[in-house]
């Protein structure tokens, strides 16, 4: 997934570089570097790309470990889990 992210994010600077301008959606991203849909993560929803040009997952409650993708000042929920005795 952060290698989904980084080339997301090259992308979206060869995007500006080459307009001027940041994409505004991500379908405006997909069309211009002729990828066959719009890239999802490993659970099956689509990347998003925010207003200030940055790929983020959706849920990123999902991907624990994930070290790219992730909101600014994003920290995981705690998990608690109960024991049954």
């Amino acid at each position: 997934m952060d290698e989904d992210v980084t080339r997301l994010q090259h992308a979206v600077t060869r995007f500006g570089e080459r307009t001027g301008r940041l994409p505004v959606s991500m379908s405006e991203l997909t069309n211009a570097e002729g990828l066959p849909g719009i890239p999802v993560d490993p659970d099956g929803h689509p990347y998003k790309l925010t207003p200030e040009g940055r790929i983020e997952v959706r849920v990123p409650d999902d991907f624990p470990f994930a070290n790219k993708g992730l909101p600014p000042g994003y920290k995981p929920q705690a998990k608690f889990h109960s024991q049954d005795q």
